[in-house]
């Protein structure tokens, strides 16, 4: 997997760097050798770290530690900013001492991902939009403001919760419902489940499916359960097994049998097929 090292990334005089980008198609999985914050300005998709996956959508923010795989894929345009951090930065005794805490994410500054709410995403913005000018004019001292600004931003990311809000009983639309369902295929949740979840009946709901998708609820799980497995089968360094289970097949049988049969060969002969060019 390719890995991505901080000088090749963040100019020599900087401790930060941000870039702003759009993009329509999904991001190969790599690792880097500094810190990267994520955040979405527009868009969805799937982040996936540390084999969990988490929605992306507007206001989430995802935090990648060094040496840790990632990916990412999109179903659309999205709008972004990465933020890419030393490691002596984000290590620091001073941000060791600000914020690190006993038992808090495993020991982590920050947890992998946080969705803000629209009064913490217009502060993100703002705060982001400082560090850009502060980045391309350099004026007196920028560096040290560029650093008060990244502390401000990890306050901010803190604060917010650690998932998307639940619409809980509301009827959601179904965009949020095939939401829930990418970042949750290692459950087994049936379309009674979800329909309940978001109070619609399940024959509603699979006309939903059927009008929107062409395909039936099951049929669209099994769906985005194959094309995800495909994806980090390309993108990662998991094996097999392990995509198998992140994929949401208990059965390593069962899911290379439904496999061979969507793309015409086993998951190892796609992977040495498909291999990243790097």
């Amino acid at each position: 997997m390719r890995k991505l090292e901080e000088d090749r990334i963040i100019k020599p005089e900087l401790d930060v760097g941000l870039f702003f980008r759009k993009i329509n198609a999904s991001l190969p999985g790599h690792m880097l050798d500094f810190y990267k914050l994520m955040y979405v300005f527009d868009g969805s998709g799937l982040f996936t770290i540390r084999g969990r996956g988490y929605p992306v959508r507007a206001g989430s923010v995802f935090c990648v530690p060094p040496d840790t795989p990632h990916t990412f894929m999109t179903s659309g345009e999205t709008v972004y900013c990465d933020i890419a951090v030393r490691k002596h930065i984000m290590e620091s005794r001073e941000m060791a001492e600000l914020f690190r805490e006993p038992d808090a994410n495993d020991g982590r500054i920050l947890p992998d991902a946080a969705y803000a709410d629209s009064r913490t995403a217009r502060e993100i913005g703002h705060l982001l939009e400082l560090m850009r000018l502060e980045q391309e004019e350099k004026p007196k001292d920028y560096k040290k403001a560029m650093l008060l600004d990244l502390m401000r931003l990890t306050v901010l990311i803190r604060r917010s919760p650690a998932s998307p809000p639940d619409p809980g009983s509301s009827k959601a639309p179904l965009p949020v419902i095939k939401d829930y369902i990418n970042a949750n295929l290692t459950e087994r949740s049936t379309l009674r489940q979800v329909a309940q979840k978001y109070s619609y009946s399940p024959a509603h709901l699979s006309r939903l499916f059927s009008k929107s998708e062409g395909m039936s609820y099951t049929r669209y799980v099994k769906e985005r359960r194959l094309e995800y497995a495909r994806q980090l089968l390309r993108e990662s360094v998991w094996s097999a097994s392990e995509i198998a289970q992140m994929a949401g097949y208990t059965n390593k049988t069962l899911f290379f049998r439904f496999f061979k049969e969507k793309y015409g060969m086993t998951p190892d002969q796609y992977r040495k097929l498909n291999k990243p060019k790097y």
